[in-house]
C-alpha cells in the first residue's frame, strides 16, 4: 500500500514539473521572441536614420555644390565689372 502511495506521489510529482518545466519553456520562447523584436526593430530604425542622414548630406553636398557655382559666377562678374571700369576710366 505505501508503495502504491508513493508511486502515485511520484507520478504527481512528474507531472507537475512536466508543467512547470512547460511553462518556464513558454517563457523563455517568449522573452526570446521579445528580445527577436527589439532586435529586429532596432536595426530597423538604424537602416532608417542612415537612410535620413544620407539624404541629408545629398541635399547638404548640392546646396554646397551650388554655392561653389554661385561665388564663381561672382568672382567671374566682379572680375568684368572691374575690367569695364578699368575700361571707362582709360578713355
Amino acid at each position: 500500500m505505501q508503495g502504491h502511495i508513493l508511486s502515485i506521489t511520484g507520478d504527481v510529482l512528474t507531472e507537475k514539473c512536466f508543467k512547470e518545466m512547460t511553462v518556464v519553456g513558454c517563457c523563455i520562447s517568449l522573452i526570446v521572441k521579445v528580445r527577436t523584436h527589439a532586435y529586429r526593430k532596432a536595426h530597423e530604425n538604424i537602416d532608417n536614420t542612415l537612410k535620413a542622414a544620407e539624404s541629408v548630406l545629398t541635399q547638404f553636398d548640392v546646396s554646397r555644390q551650388v554655392c561653389l557655382i554661385y561665388f564663381s559666377f561672382c568672382c567671374v562678374l566682379h572680375s568684368k565689372c572691374m575690367m569695364l571700369a578699368k575700361e571707362n576710366e582709360e578713355q
